[in-house]
């Protein structure tokens, strides 16, 4: 019962932190700035996205271009990240040759890949789908490496007490140890993937014409 109220009252607590932000938000839009093309009320977000749903369904051709960008990037991060972070944990030579290379692409702007991205895939998805990528499988590679590293050492010496091989070493012990890290690391790569430096369908859209329209190549 106390665990039902706790949650309750943390489902409350979520509820009304949207709600007065979406307040301080169209007050703001409303009373301060006055001004639509620095700041739009989340009224005029609701019905302008009504609009485009359900009245002219313009907004579903960009919506489904999206999804398919961020499915391949995401999907492709992931076969990527989690190998590649497995890897780092179990060998030190890779690791500290890797190392340098995350640091610097990591800590690298998204945005500044952009001109080397078209040169490379043309302005199609291809360099949408990189963008995306590069924006997911950092998060991604890092907790895979760092689920890896903090296996309790104690698991790990009982197991080679009772001669598991490595393989069940790393499949029974390793991979489940890590898979709370892996699933933090997703978590975080889908926001990254969403944020604003992400691709839009169509780099030439008007504002109305696509979810991610600020984000689009043809801005940056």
């Amino acid at each position: 019962m106390h665990e039902q109220h706790r949650r309750l009252n943390a489902n409350l607590i979520k509820i009304g932190s949207i709600a007065v932000g979406l307040l301080l938000w169209h007050a703001l839009a409303a009373y301060a700035i006055k001004d639509p093309s620095l700041l739009v009320s989340p009224i005029v977000v609701a019905q302008t996205a009504y609009e485009m749903l359900f009245v002219t369904g313009e907004l579903y051709p960009h919506l489904w271009a999206s999804s398919w960008i961020f499915f391949y990037g995401f999907v492709l991060s992931i076969i990527a990240g989690v190998p590649l972070g497995f890897v780092m944990a179990l060998s030190p030579r890779v690791r500290d040759y890797v190392n340098p290379w995350i640091a610097t692409l990591y800590t690298t702007p998204r945005i500044a890949f952009a001109p080397v991205l078209l040169l490379w895939f043309g302005i199609g998805g291809g360099s949408k789908v990189a963008i995306v990528f590069l924006g997911c499988v950092f998060p991604i590679l890092i907790n895979s490496h760092y689920g890896m590293r903090v296996v309790n050492p104690e698991y790990v010496e009982l197991a080679r007490s009772f001669r598991l091989s490595s393989r069940a070493l790393f499949a029974k012990i390793l991979l489940p140890a890590s898979i709370p890290f892996i699933l933090a690391g997703i978590r975080l790569a889908i926001g990254r993937a969403a944020s604003p430096a992400s691709p839009s369908p169509n780099g030439s859209a008007r504002p109305r014409d696509s979810a991610i329209w600020f984000s689009s190549p043809a801005r940056h």
